[in-house]
This record gives C-alpha cells, structure tokens and sequence, in this order.
C-alpha cells in the first residue's frame, strides 16, 4: 500500500481572484461576507487554499471560461 501525500497549494489574492474570475476587489468583499474563506498571515498579507477556490468554483458554476 502506497501512502501519497496531497498538499494543498497556496495562492495569493491576485491568484485565487484570477481563478475566479473576479477582481481583487470582489476577492475582498467576497472575504469581508465570508463566502470566501482566507488565511491570514502575521505579516497582514492573506492567501486561499487552492482546494477553498475550487470549491466556490463548483458552488457558483465559474468555470475556466466564465461563469456558466
């Protein structure tokens, strides 16, 4: 039995608001109402999980060419 190991990649707000689409500033209000769930880091700067931006992406139908 193999044991594979899956990480989680980590993006930036440009990169996950690029995944979906949208502007940085809707990636921020977006935070603000928490539909999309941050990590904040100490020095202030947030990034998303990779898996978090999928899921929204399944939950709001977005799609690589928009939203369908």
């Amino acid at each position: 039995m193999q044991y594979q190991e899956t990480v989680d990649e980590i993006l930036s707000k440009k990169e996950a608001a690029n995944a979906l689409r949208i502007s940085v500033r809707t990636a921020d209000e977006w935070m603000r109402k928490g539909i999309l769930p941050f990590i904040k880091l100490p020095t202030g700067a947030v990034r998303f999980r990779r898996s978090h931006i999928l899921g929204l992406m399944d939950r709001y139908a977005i799609t690589t060419g928009g939203i369908a």
